[in-house]
């Protein structure tokens, strides 16, 4: 009983390999995708924010921003993504 390559693996091989495109994940469409995706959550953010912050907005009891801020930095301190959102 002999291991051996066979002829019909290798150009098996060869099929799956050579039709492979030159880039098949490029840089610049992987980044673009995040991207879409931060878009799309920062704008859910925005809503769930004024969802939350309506009813406390008409009877004037909204949080303190100095006192949010300080709580938020708490969880997401060396996240310079989340980090970065907050300042905005």
């Amino acid at each position: 009983m002999g291991f051996g390559v066979k002829q019909a693996d290798v150009t098996a091989i060869k099929d799956k390999t050579n039709n492979l495109p030159a880039d098949p994940s490029s840089q610049t469409t992987v980044v673009s995708q995040i991207q879409a995706s931060h878009v799309t959550t920062d704008g859910l953010v925005s809503t769930v924010d004024g969802v939350v912050d309506a009813p406390g907005k008409m009877l004037s009891l909204s949080p303190s921003p100095s006192k949010m801020t300080e709580y938020l930095d708490l969880g997401i301190a060396g996240d310079p993504v989340a980090t970065t959102r907050m300042q905005t």
